[in-house]
């Protein structure tokens, strides 16, 4: 069974009628599906861990669209996230004062761009499914909390 399927049954079991939507067996990524990320990068943002901007992502691609594909569809044939993107710069900001107390900043993350990219097909994808079987209501509280998990299951 689906793990986004059990951890959705699990954490929702107040309404039964949950579980009898349909599963969401597998992911398939397009060319199309790569190049909408691609596009939507800002590219005034750092760079992750692997110290390569947004920016050159967009410059490049064309080139790297068809590679980035292949490489997204054997990640998620194999159920796997690499090392390398589950590391990430924090920076702390500050929200209110004062500033001597740790509770009142928030961690921003800056993760490697290709992760940035594979989450958001994969979170477009899971968006799309659960729309289109009129579930939509659970992405509100759960999307973070389960990619995350789904994210660390196969570490």
């Amino acid at each position: 069974m689906n793990i986004l399927h059990l951890l959705v049954c699990t954490l929702f079991t107040v309404n039964p009628p949950l579980c009898d939507v349909s599963v969401l067996d597998s992911i398939n990524i397009s060319e199309n599906d790569v190049l909408a990320p691609i596009n939507k990068l800002k590219n005034n943002l750092s760079a992750g861990p692997d110290d390569l901007p947004p920016l050159l992502f967009k410059r490049i691609k064309y080139l790297i669209l068809s590679p980035l594909t292949i490489i997204f569809r054997q990640l998620l044939s194999v159920a796997y996230v690499p090392e390398e993107w589950k590391r990430a710069v924090i920076t702390p900001v500050h929200e209110k004062s004062p500033t001597h107390l740790l509770t009142n900043y928030r961690p921003i993350l800056v993760t490697c761009v290709p992760c940035k990219l594979f989450e958001r097909i994969v979170v477009s994808k899971v968006y799309s499914h659960l729309d289109s079987n009129n579930r939509l209501v659970i992405i509100v509280g759960l999307s973070v909390a389960a990619l995350s998990v789904l994210t660390f299951l196969n570490a």
